[in-house]
């Protein structure tokens, strides 16, 4: 196979599975969480975007884009991450060897796309800081949560959530990176995180207080006991 048929396969192998993520994505938002629909929209979103990710790899290399081979694997390990939450939970969250290999990844590819970053001088370059430094502190997080377990009982939900959101919303600056080439360059990479990150935030809160609500009716129930009826005589 030549290097342009390569190519060639590699863009249809990228492209049809990230739609395929980007649709699947906001059904498993929508649908009851943990429901049957919300698993399986979730188990195609993974590895929808898993097969985008393989094929983005040379495509980085053909594109001589250092700074989207390091995001494509920043992608796969919070999409990664976001699944194996399920298991590690059940683990008293202790990370197995992909995990701490993810959490390393995270960290080299946030100091590569920093260090692009101070070395490009241009409006991207300033896109590669940003992103760059973000994708640190979500690996310094990650590290601080398999060497010490969140207290939390719910705190497996609020990591898949974030994991899986950020995922999505990389996936969908990947589209406007792409294709809305009539915005700015800053815009045009940052505007997903600038609606994301705080939707994520707001999202968090609302759960939290359901989760709050409902552990308060949980420990009313359990203080007050069963109502005894009439005494007989």
């Amino acid at each position: 196979m030549t290097l342009h048929a390569l190519e060639y396969w590699a863009i249809r192998l990228h492209v049809v599975p990230g739609a395929v993520a980007m649709i699947v994505a906001p059904a498993a938002m929508l649908v009851t969480k943990g429901g049957w629909w919300h698993r399986l929209w979730g188990r195609i979103f993974v590895w929808s975007i898993f097969v985008a990710l393989l094929a983005a790899v040379p495509l980085a290399y053909f594109a001589n884009d250092l700074f989207l081979f390091y995001m494509t694997f920043v992608i796969f390990f919070l999409t990664l991450s976001g699944y194996r939450i399920h298991i590690i939970k059940r683990q008293n969250y202790r990370g197995g060897l992909i995990d701490w290999i993810g959490v390393a990844v995270m960290a080299l590819a946030g100091v590569g796309a920093t260090r692009l970053g101070l070395s490009t001088g241009s409006e991207m370059g300033f896109v590669m800081l940003i992103v760059g430094l973000g994708v640190m502190v979500g690996a310094a997080g990650d590290f601080y949560r398999l060497v010490r377990s969140p207290r939390h009982k719910q705190a497996w939900w609020f990591i898949h959530m974030g994991k899986m959101l950020s995922a999505y919303v990389s996936a969908v600056t990947a589209v406007s990176v792409v294709q809305f080439h009539w915005l700015p360059t800053t815009i045009r990479w940052l505007w997903p995180m600038a609606i994301g990150v705080p939707g994520m935030f707001v999202w968090s809160r609302y759960y939290r207080n359901q989760f709050r609500r409902s552990e308060g009716r949980v420990q009313v129930r359990v203080v007050a006991g069963p109502v005894a009826g009439p005494a007989r005589r």
